[in-house]
């Protein structure tokens, strides 16, 4: 198990940024916000630290047969060269179980390589839609595949970047509050983008952290994941699952 490293860099303001890799353009948000859940008391729902081969909650998919997800040194890997026209996903997940509180935090932890071409997606499905946030050469709020209105609150340029993310683990993690319905998105301690549902989302089931090629054939990918996890803090909300 590896920890990303924590960074509180100054950021620059600009006029007209975009928000994600769509196309929805906003004026940027100036000076760098605190982390309002650094205080915050959390409890682990779902942890796979990578760190055992044989972790029964922890899957891996395959569906590029030129690119091959392993776990192994306490890191999960997808390397290769896509063999598959067209965009397609690889990548680890995991169920999850006692997200039911206020808050409810996924993250995981990511290093690419030298030749990385593909996006390093962290995903998950909810009521609310996919919560996507992106890493392509940049951090990305990523709001498109919303099923339910929203407003964007506050968000950064996505251009940032630590710059030594082929050679340092960080974080991508969201964190969910459902007493505001706002959803924040953080790289490590970096907060990048705030968005407030007009619906309460119901408890979620699985986590997951994707490497997207959407080239074509011959995009080289090279990534590792770490620390894939659910945590969750405050009061228990009264929220039902979907039947």
């Amino acid at each position: 198990m590896r920890f990303p490293a924590q960074r509180h860099p100054v950021l620059k303001t600009g006029s007209v940024m975009l928000l994600s890799l769509g196309l929805t353009v906003l004026p940027a948000m100036d000076v760098l916000a605190a982390d309002p859940f650094a205080d915050v008391k959390w409890t682990t729902v779902a942890h796979a630290t990578l760190d055992e081969k044989d972790d029964a909650t922890l899957c891996l998919f395959n569906p590029d047969a030129g690119v091959k997800t392993k776990v192994s040194g306490g890191v999960a890997t997808v390397v290769g060269t896509s063999e598959v026209d067209g965009f397609v996903a690889t990548g680890i997940w995991r169920p999850i179980g006692g997200d039911d509180r206020t808050l409810v935090e996924v993250a995981v932890d990511f290093k690419v390589g030298d030749t990385q071409a593909a996006s390093v997606v962290l995903r998950l499905p909810s009521s609310a839609g996919l919560w996507c946030m992106v890493y392509y050469g940049g951090y990305y709020a990523h709001p498109v595949h919303f099923a339910v209105p929203f407003t964007v609150k506050h968000f950064k340029e996505p251009s940032f970047k630590f710059g030594d993310e082929t050679r340092v683990f960080h974080s991508m993690r969201m964190v969910l509050n459902r007493a505001t319905m706002e959803l924040s998105y953080f790289a490590d301690d970096v907060l990048l983008s705030v968005v407030q549902f007009e619906t309460q989302v119901e408890p979620i089931n699985f986590i997951q952290a994707n490497v997207e090629t959407f080239g074509g054939r011959g995009m080289p990918v090279d990534a590792s994941f770490d620390n894939l996890r659910v945590r969750v803090a405050g009061p228990r909300q009264p929220v039902k699952r979907s039947t």
